[in-house]
């Protein structure tokens, strides 16, 4: 039996997010270090593999969240497509023989129609779902998908066949329920794609599972971390959007917002992940954002101390923890949080506070990750009016 819950619900979604205000949301993130910081899911599936929606929903999801980047990366391989030929018609003509539609290009064009109008700069790619080793890998930047489609135990051209067009490949969810393996581990396939040019970067985030030994890796290996949700589902019924969620993402830092742009970002690894209110990247880019997000709005000298008020008029909280080598004569909070899009009063006592010109403490921002299990030390100066 034909399950139409799926397509209906698709068919739903839709006519509800275009019948939206056409002002197109937008995430605050700073731009930092003269480059443009760029919202990106790099890792969702359509019906055309074993996704629940058109394409063009992918990019009116975007849309509506303010995304600027979105890559169809259905699975190379068969899937399940006969149940959706009488609904769908010729664009999920198969073979009947490996039970592959035809043309592997066709869900990024369809995206690609909505995305020129709507802002939204869609990526061709695939993901290339073989048994682990190596495991699921996505190459995006495609210009020609059916190239990448190999036999199952031709994994290696189907890789070459992506690097030849200029792909960008990375690896998906290294620890998975795919796979029969519970933890994660490197293979010596993986070592084989590095050393050719075959690996790029590496889910250290895929839906709301960050995986701290791929963290590592991305550090150790010089690999562009990475993080998407790998939606399957409309994008609604997987994050709480209603509620104020935003889906994982990764940030990139481009000269410009092109695919060329997007492209030479990538492959320089100016990367980080954001999740559940959580960025994970490079020290430099980390302090960067943290820096270009708070705003001081005043500090004044009170009997006792200081009364500060810090704004945060972005989208990423901070959560701060008190660090050492502050100055002792000074109190102020163990722990902190800025929320996103409001102010926040911080008092820090002090025995003397005529004497002081200008007021250091030493924090870490918990949520923003530069190592596993490592936060982002800063220094937050303040100078009484």
């Amino acid at each position: 039996m034909i399950r139409s819950i799926p397509i209906f619900l698709s068919f739903f979604f839709l006519v509800n997010i275009t019948g939206f205000a056409q002002n197109q949301p937008t995430i605050l993130i700073p731009d930092v270090l003269g480059y443009k910081t760029l919202t990106a899911d790099l890792h969702t599936h359509t019906v055309f593999s074993d996704g629940h929606v058109w394409p063009t929903i992918r990019i009116e999801e975007a849309w509506s969240e303010g995304i600027d980047i979105i890559a169809i990366t259905d699975h190379v391989e068969s899937t399940n497509l006969f149940r959706l030929k009488s609904v769908f018609g010729d664009d999920l003509e198969v073979d009947r023989e490996g039970g592959f539609f035809p043309d592997r290009n066709r869900p990024f064009e369809i995206a690609n129609e909505v995305a020129e109008r709507r802002n939204v700069i869609a990526v061709n790619g695939v993901e290339i779902s073989r048994t682990m080793p190596p495991g699921h890998h996505n190459a995006i930047f495609l210009t020609d998908a059916n190239k990448v489609n190999t036999p199952h135990p031709q994994w290696k051209e189907a890789f070459q066949a992506a690097r030849e067009q200029d792909a960008f490949i990375f690896w998906n969810h290294p620890a998975s329920f795919h796979y029969p393996e519970a933890t994660t581990l490197w293979w010596e396939e993986h070592t084989w794609l590095l050393d050719n040019d075959l690996m790029h970067g590496i889910e250290v985030v895929n839906g709301r599972r960050y995986n701290p030994v791929a963290h590592q890796w991305a550090m150790e290996k010089n690999l562009a971390i990475i993080a998407n949700t790998d939606v399957h589902a409309p994008i609604g019924m997987t994050y709480a959007l209603h509620e104020g969620e935003k889906r994982t993402m990764t940030l990139i830092f481009a000269k410009e917002r092109s695919i060329e742009g997007i492209r030479e970002a990538l492959f320089a690894r100016r990367t980080m992940a954001f999740y559940q209110d959580i960025l994970i990247g490079h020290r430099n880019f980390l302090d960067a954002i943290f820096h270009n997000s708070i705003v001081i709005e005043s500090v004044v000298k009170t009997d006792n101390g200081f009364q500060v008020v810090i704004n945060n008029p972005t989208d990423v909280p901070f959560n701060l923890s008190r660090a050492d080598g502050n100055d002792p004569s000074l109190t102020f909070f163990e722990m902190k949080r800025l929320p996103s899009g409001k102010q926040t009063t911080i008092r820090i006592y002090a025995e003397n506070p005529a004497t002081y010109r200008q007021i250091d403490l030493k924090v870490v921002v918990d949520n923003l990750i530069m190592a596993p299990d490592t936060g982002l030390p800063v220094t937050l100066t303040f100078i009484p009016e």
